[in-house]
């Protein structure tokens, strides 16, 4: 019995290291596929480096959305730099005054306008309780009476006219068409001023009914105040429960969204005169290159009254129209950034320079490393050949340089900084290896 105990016991480990010798060469087995899988996988998305090439492969390239477009040629014309500052547009200020005298309140259920607050056209401001006291009274009075001289005079005139205009056209023989045609016209005239004299009697008698029947009720008139246009609040100057004269301020209101810009520019480079439209830049920030600030676009106004006497530069009017910006998340608008005082910058042709063939590529095919500016070019599908260039300036959204490149040839436009990471740091890695 002991016999058959150990030769069962020898079975049952063979059988099991049989099971556990077959679940490791399956196990084996399929880790083999899924290295396979992954170094196929490891080929196709590869970035290698051969001096200044970049082998990509083209699932990588895919993925990470590296594309090319070609180099255009263009003629450049030398520029110069233009510094300037925001102005206030007095096109977009807007002040809001009182037509009346009188106290001012804050309308029902909204509180007084505030510093800082946007406004709607249309929007209520506030409630001017108009202020009637004994001499406007009297004045109203007086206009009255006058209007009431005139009605009277008016009728007598009218009378005198329509009854020569009867007697002429009664006495048919004698009198020429054309006196009575004349009489006529007088007639008319006459009753035209008539009608004219009797509703100013009728607007005065309901002014003055108005004010006895306020008075009486214990009533003011009141007149809503309401924002002519859309902007921002920037002066309040009285508050509810203030008393103010007709004409008195009581706030201002700015549109920010159209800056007005003051471009001083060198004499000599305005053979031409000023140019249309420039590409403006915040001093400090801004530029194709940076999308958090990009540039905008400044249509000619006109010339500044005044030389700038400190640089002698002439003045020039700029106008910018922000109204279209897209509001973005993470990110002030550009009407709370383009504000009187900012100091601006952009290039306006160099009229004395002559002009010279140049390649214009889009704005973000630049890279930069050690001082030096590149673009990658597309030799070959997968190889791609970092080159060096020297910008000469900005036409638009694109750059305009010249270097080792030709007319027509592939640039990067979308991923160059991807390859200039991957080349560097493939040559870091191979450094730490040495």
């Amino acid at each position: 019995m002991s016999g058959l105990y150990t030769i069962g016991k020898w079975l049952i480990a063979l059988g099991t290291l049989a099971l556990l010798g077959g679940g490791a060469y399956v196990i084996h087995k399929a880790a083999r596929a899924e290295r396979s899988m992954d170094e196929d996988d490891a080929v196709k998305n590869a970035a290698r480096t051969k001096g200044n090439d970049v082998v990509l492969g083209p699932e990588l390239a895919k993925k990470e959305g590296v594309t090319d477009a070609p180099a255009r040629q263009v003629e450049w014309q030398p520029r110069l730099a233009v510094y300037g500052r925001v102005v206030p547009n007095p096109r977009a200020t807007i002040e809001v005054r009182a037509p009346f005298s009188g106290s001012l309140r804050a309308a029902a259920g909204k509180p007084w306008p505030a510093l800082g607050s946007r406004v709607k056209a249309g929007t209520v401001l506030g409630c001017l309780d108009i202020r009637v006291g004994p001499q406007e009274r009297l004045d109203m009075q007086a206009k009255l009476h006058e209007a009431r001289l005139k009605e009277k005079s008016a009728e007598e005139v009218f009378r005198i006219h329509q009854e020569r205009y009867e007697r002429l056209k009664a006495a048919a023989a004698g009198v020429s068409q054309t006196d009575v045609d004349a009489a006529r016209v007088q007639m008319v005239q006459s009753r035209t001023d008539l009608a004219t004299a009797r509703a100013g009697v009728t607007r005065w008698q309901e002014a003055l009914a108005d004010i006895q029947r306020e008075s009486r009720t214990g009533n003011v008139w009141s007149r809503t105040l309401s924002a002519p246009a859309d902007g921002e609040i920037t002066e309040v100057a009285a508050r509810a429960g203030t008393a103010v004269e007709a004409g008195g301020l009581i706030a201002r209101l700015v549109d920010f969204s159209k800056p007005l810009l003051r471009l001083d520019m060198p004499v000599a480079s305005l053979t031409k005169g000023a140019p249309a439209k420039v590409q403006i830049h915040m001093v400090g920030m801004g530029g194709p290159e940076d999308p958090s600030f990009p540039p905008v676009s400044g249509k000619l106004v006109g010339p500044a009254a005044q030389v700038d006497a400190a640089s002698q530069l002439a003045g020039y009017w700029y106008e910018i129209d922000l109204s279209g910006e897209k509001k973005e998340a993470q990110r002030l608008p550009a009407s709370e950034l383009w504000r009187p005082g900012l100091f601006v910058k952009t290039e306006a042709p160099d009229a004395r320079a002559t002009p010279t063939k140049a390649l214009a590529v889009p704005a973000t095919a630049l890279v930069y490393h050690d001082g030096r500016t590149f673009v990658y070019i597309r030799e070959a599908p997968g190889r791609l050949e970092r080159r060096p260039v020297q910008v000469l300036g900005h036409d638009g959204a694109a750059i305009v340089l010249t270097g080792a490149i030709r007319r027509g040839e592939p640039v990067v436009d979308h991923g160059a900084q991807l390859l200039l990471s991957e080349e560097f740091r493939e040559a870091a890695g191979k450094a730490d290896d040495d």
